[in-house]
């Protein structure tokens, strides 16, 4: 569908292009839910995550089981989403992640429920969307996953060379 007509659909349509927005924002979240939820045997989530300690400049590996911000050889470390358009060959430095304090205790929570219930999909938390903060590399400003349009900017990664195609989620 070129560009023009989805401008004239939400011209048109302004809380269908919102409702739908929403929609795509509150499926990504869950899937990223399921990406914190490390891994043991369910294919789906993780064991290992990227990391940085200087805003995505560098990365590093290391458990799923972190809560970003913690301490990384003295330095402040925050997970990084990783992307790649061309099977992993190249990586894109998609955003940066930290939980607050709050954050973290709800977090907890979900994985020790999601040790008791293996395999079963978490539901949302909106206490805990609050409480995550994404941004790209070098942006200054934090925005909480809970700001729909905000955080939907920033998890919206695309192919440099087609800005028509998302690119994947790379996995370490």
């Amino acid at each position: 569908m070129p560009l023009q007509d989805l401008r004239r659909i939400h011209d048109n349509n302004p809380q269908l292009s919102t409702a739908l927005a929403a929609v795509v924002l509150l499926v990504g979240l869950g899937l990223l839910l399921r990406q914190l939820l490390p891994g043991g045997d369910d294919p789906f989530v993780p064991g290992k995550a990227f990391y940085s300690t200087d805003d995505g400049a560098t990365l590093f590996v290391a458990s799923a089981e972190n809560f970003p911000p913690f301490d990384h050889e003295g330095k402040t470390a925050h997970r990084v989403h990783v992307f790649t358009c061309d099977g992993g060959k190249t990586q894109i430095k998609g955003y940066l992640e930290r939980l607050s304090p709050v954050g973290k205790e709800k977090m907890r929570a979900l994985r020790e429920s999601q040790k008791k219930n293996p395999g079963k999909l978490p539901g949302l938390d909106p206490e805990l969307l609050a409480n995550i903060e994404i941004k790209r590399p070098g942006d200054k400003a934090w925005i909480k996953q809970s700001d729909v349009a905000g955080a939907s900017k920033i998890m919206d990664i695309r192919c440099p060379d087609k800005p028509d195609a998302s690119a994947d989620p790379l996995q370490p």
